[in-house]
Formats: structure tokens, C-alpha cells, sequence
């Protein structure tokens, strides 16, 4: 199908990285793949010292912008990233994460132009197979009462479209939730935000970020910036506490069976 480029609205995708220069080099490929006629590139490097550079030299004419230079982290580096974007939408796709195809964002623009604050799909996290495709991630509605139950499950970033104007900047000062701080922003910035949840599947997300790896860290960042953004009852009345306690004897289950059969 052949889109008609001057009703489509300008995609911005966003890409920071430090020290991955292969997983890098998969997420250029898939960004470059894609048919959708009006993208625009930016890779914020954290100043790499693998090879990224010469790696993303061979993409220099497919790349909108490409800074490598210190920062202060993640959320730093994706902040410079939303500064130096000018309208359309913003995603953020983070090095290792792909595009589950090439008409992904066609697929998921051609019908609804720019007509909503907020677009956004499924997710596969890790290995793509044909179960997981027929079976991908499924999202919730975009509100506060979900997001305090629900936490970042609500909505992956890495396939989520949000345009400029309804941007707000990370929270620099979390370690990992910084997402979901970012998220709350968002509903306080637009009090009237449009969302739609498209049935697209859009990225294979790689996973394995900080977050999984500090899953103590994540629960305890959560619940303190909760209480400190709407009260402590809210930890109880939105069955994030319930939850929470559910994930915590999963996790020590599948910890206690991993030590057990390496004995």
C-alpha cells in the first residue's frame, strides 16, 4: 500500500546506548527497514568506547542525528533526546529492541494520522516465535488508576508514540522508574489526553534491562514514588500492594528453584 506522505506525521525515534555496539547496530537495521516515509533518527550516545562510532559511521546517511558524549544516564540522554526533536511523535527504542517488521509503523499510522496525544501497541519481550506472535503482550488503558496497579505494565515505551507537545522530561534523579514517574507526568501535562491502543504488535523488546536485574531496587522505587506523588493509601487501594506481594513470592520461588538445582 502506498502511503500518502503529506497526511502522515513525522516519527521521531529515539535511541540511547552506552557500550552496545552490536545490540546498536540490530536496532539501526530495524529502524532503517521501515517503509514509513517521514522518520526522523536520533542516537544519543553516551560516549561508547567498543567501536559504536565507527559502527554507526556506515548508517551516517540513514541517521538524522548521531551525539556521543558523557552523560549523567539514561534518562539524561533521553531527555537531550526529546530537546532535540521538533513536532510529530517521539518513540524510544532502545538498543537491541526491533521493529517486528518493516510496515510496523505504517501498520500503525496509516488510518489514524495524528489524531490522537497517544498511540500505542503490543510488545513480544525476548525471542520472537510463532506462539509469542500470535500471543503478544497485551496493554491496558492509559490512566492513573492503572497505572497505580498496574506500574509500567500498563504500556511498554519502546511501543508507545507520544507527540511532542504532550512530552514531558524525565525525572533524572530515579534509578529505574523513571518510566513510570515519566508516565504520571504525562496524564498531569495533558489532562485531556487522547489515547489509542492499536492491536499492532510493535517492537520485540530485548529485555534484561536494570530494572529485572535490581527487581528489589524496582519495588522499593515504586512504592516511595507512589507515596510520595499520591499517599501511601494508595499503595492499598489500587491492588498494588496485593500485587506486588504476588511478585515477590514468584520471584523468590524461581530464585529458590534455580539455587536448588545447582546444589
Amino acid at each position: 500500500m502506498k502511503l500518502m506522505k503529506n497526511k502522515l506525521p513525522l516519527i521521531n525515534i529515539i535511541t540511547v546506548c552506552y557500550n552496545a555496539k552490536n545490540d546498536l547496530e540490530k536496532t539501526i537495521q530495524s529502524v532503517i527497514k521501515q517503509d514509513y516515509p517521514k522518520i526522523n533518527y536520533i542516537i544519543f550516545d553516551g560516549g561508547s568506547k567498543d567501536g559504536t562510532s565507527k559502527m554507526v559511521e556506515k548508517y551516517k546517511d540513514k541517521i538524522g542525528l548521531y551525539v556521543s558524549e558523557e552523560d549523567g544516564g539514561i534518562y539524561e540522554a533521553m531527555n537531550k533526546g526529546i530537546k532535540r526533536t521538533k513536532g510529530g511523535y517521539l518513540n524510544f527504542l532502545n538498543a537491541g529492541d526491533e521493529y517486528i517488521s518493516k510496515t510496523t509503523i505504517s501498520d500503525i499510522f496509516k488510518d489514524i494520522g495524528d489524531k490522537y496525544d497517544l498511540v500505542y501497541g503490543k510488545i513480544i519481550v525476548g525471542e520472537v516465535t510463532k506462539e509469542k506472535l500470535a500471543n503478544p503482550q497485551d496493554t491496558w488503558d492509559f490512566t492513573r488508576k492503572n497505572l497505580l496497579r498496574q506500574n509500567t505494565a500498563v504500556l511498554c515505551h519502546q511501543a508507545m508514540f507520544l507527540k511532542k507537545e504532550a512530552t514531558p522530561l524525565y525525572n533524572t534523579s530515579y534509578k529505574i522508574k523513571g518510566d513510570l514517574d515519566w508516565y504520571f507526568k504525562i496524564l498531569r501535562k495533558n489532562p485531556d489526553l487522547t489515547f489509542y491502543k492499536s492491536d499492532v504488535t510493535v517492537t520485540n523488546y530485548k529485555g534484561g534491562g536494570i530494572s529485572e536485574k535490581c527487581y528489589f531496587l524496582d519495588i522499593f522505587e515504586t512504592i516511595k514514588l507512589i507515596t510520595k506523588r499520591f499517599g501511601i493509601v494508595s499503595i492499598f487501594k489500587y491492588g498494588y500492594f496485593t500485587w506486588t506481594i504476588n511478585r515477590i513470592f514468584r520471584e523468590v520461588s524461581k530464585r529458590s528453584k534455580v539455587i536448588f538445582s545447582n546444589r
